[in-house]
């Protein structure tokens, strides 16, 4: 009986060595670490904003490219993702677009058409999608803006993935092109919408609607879902009240902000940032004029080249503390850095609300172009933590990053700067450079 158990028991012994593999197999000894391959996790974009730092770390100058990215590599087959740019230079973007047509997701793009044979084409992208495509993937154009016959832009920066990771109905608004100029030369940001159903649907009809190229200049509509609403141009008209931004600070009172908002006195908070900024768009600078002389806290962040004389001599005639974000870090004599971000941010007495903070942002320019020709999305945030994280990107270019403006800078004399006459046929504030990252 001893010896029939000894026996037993060996065999037991050898079933479990045979099922553990073979004779030099690592044993399942607890005092040993054995390296387990996991499988890699899918990465999800996360909602909500995020700002790139061009003087930062490669990660904080590359986390809105990466964002693109990595969402992109994780889109899965079947699954569509959309992308409306006024610049495509990125390659890793591109290269992984290409990755992800080729396992199953329908990539569409709309680009606008100054950057196509230079950059697209070199990359292969257009010519790849829309030569063997049989699933709907394309790379388009646009005659001007996509909705405009005149001098226009299709300057959105719209991407939106169906499913990237385990996130569905991904909206991301942007201030940044995928170009590399993005990430290290201009400060941006993003903001980033998940499961907002109304809000993808909202943008992917506009999508749409660009790419049927038709002219409409007289598009605008506007969608609310939960805490956002996005607005999508060009609108039609010729007075301020069909003027966004002016119209959000029509609404601004400078007094009797609830405690905790504005400033220490009760007085309503507005900041800006703007990268183009030309005198058919005075009107905001005027209305900033007269919130200044209410007692409001104002300061404004813009790029001297690309901002026309007369709206720098509007703001400083009310002495509102006004930086040039184009500054020269090097001693070369060249503009190395400036805020591409273009946004507005109201902190305290907005309408009936004593304790707003509001962000509006996106892709317009403070230029008539913007508004009644181009192709833009703007979207308002009525979010106290997401105001909070703009601000401090807004202090954070101010104080380390610009030149605070004392005088109204020298007209510019290259004639490819801005118009500075409304009566010039480019008044209509149009304008190209194919290197810049507009």
């Amino acid at each position: 009986m001893k010896r029939l158990f000894s026996l037993l028991v060996a065999v037991a012994m050898i079933s479990i060595a045979m099922a553990a593999g073979p004779p030099n197999a690592r044993a399942a000894d607890p005092t040993v670490t054995t390296a387990v391959a996991k499988p890699k996790p899918v990465y999800t974009p996360a909602a909500g904003a995020i700002f790139n730092k061009p003087r930062g770390t490669k990660a904080e100058q590359l986390v809105i490219m990466n964002l693109l990215v990595r969402s992109t590599r994780s889109a899965p087959a079947g699954s569509t993702i959309r992308i409306a740019v006024y610049s495509f230079t990125y390659t890793p973007l591109a290269s992984a677009l290409m990755k992800a047509f080729r396992r199953g997701v329908i990539v569409k793009i709309i680009i606008d058409d100054h950057v196509v044979p230079r950059t697209v084409e070199n990359l292969r992208l257009r010519k790849e999608l829309n030569a063997i495509s049989t699933d709907g993937s394309w790379v388009s154009t646009c005659k001007f803006g996509c909705m405009s016959a005149k001098p226009s832009l299709m300057h959105a920066k719209l991407y939106q993935f169906s499913q990237s990771g385990t996130a569905k109905n991904v909206t991301m608004i942007s201030s940044a092109n995928p170009a590399f100029g993005s990430a290290i030369s201009s400060w941006n940001n993003n903001y980033t919408m998940i499961g907002d159903v109304p809000t993808y649907q909202s943008n992917m009809k506009y999508f749409d609607d660009m790419a049927k190229d038709q002219t409409n200049t007289n598009y605008y509509r506007a969608t609310t879902s939960g805490l956002v609403r996005t607005y999508f141009f060009p609108r039609v008209g010729t007075t301020s009240k069909s003027d966004n931004i002016y119209t959000a600070l029509n609404s601004v009172k400078c007094r009797g902000a609830s405690r905790g908002y504005g400033n220490a006195k009760g007085r309503t908070i507005i900041r800006i940032s703007s990268w183009e900024w030309t005198s058919l768009r005075a009107n905001i600078a005027k209305k900033l004029a007269v919130l200044a002389g209410q007692g409001c806290d104002i300061q404004v962040i813009y790029s001297r080249d690309r901002t026309q004389a007369p709206i720098p001599a509007i703001l400083l005639k009310k002495k509102i503390p006004t930086y040039d974000s184009r500054v020269d870090l090097n001693g070369d004599l060249a503009p190395d850095l400036y805020a591409h971000s273009k946004y507005l941010l109201i902190n305290g007495h907005l309408g009936a609300d004593t304790h707003a903070k509001i962000v509006y942002t996106g892709s317009a320019n403070f230029t008539r172009n913007s508004l009644r020709e181009s192709n833009e999305i703007m979207i308002r945030i009525d979010r106290d933590d997401i105001y909070n994280q703009y601000v401090a990107n807004f202090n954070e270019i101010r104080n380390g990053w610009t030149k605070r403006v004392t005088k109204v800078p020298a007209p510019p004399t290259d004639v490819d700067e801005l118009p500075l006459d409304e009566n010039d046929p480019r008044a209509n504030d149009y304008r190209l450079d194919p290197n810049e990252d507009d």
